[in-house]
């Protein structure tokens, strides 16, 4: 007999060994691309949230911008009102003291 003969029971029990083992890796990967695909839209879910993030985000800085502006235009005004009042006293004390 042929020292590389392999009888043919061995060979059908290998070849049913093997056949399991692929069915179990088949079925790890089909498993594997189910999870695949539930990231691939977990990111893209996270990317649409994240752009809708990034503009509130932006509106947020640009209405605290403006409040952060308002006092420095309200104390301009209260500024500019006591100028006028200055100015607006002295011509009229001017104006009094030359008619």
């Amino acid at each position: 007999m042929d020292p590389n003969y392999v009888s043919e029971p061995l060979c059908k029990e290998r070849q049913k060994t093997t056949d399991e083992h692929f069915k179990r890796v088949d079925e790890r990967l089909k498993i594997g691309e189910g999870k695949i695909d539930t990231v691939e839209k977990a990111v893209v879910l996270l990317t649409e949230m994240s752009k809708h993030t990034q503009e509130a985000v932006s509106d947020h800085d640009k209405r605290i911008e403006s409040l952060e502006h308002r006092p420095i235009v309200i104390w301009d005004k209260v500024i500019f009102g006591i100028i006028s009042a200055v100015v607006s006293g002295g011509v009229a004390i001017l104006f009094n003291i030359f008619s």
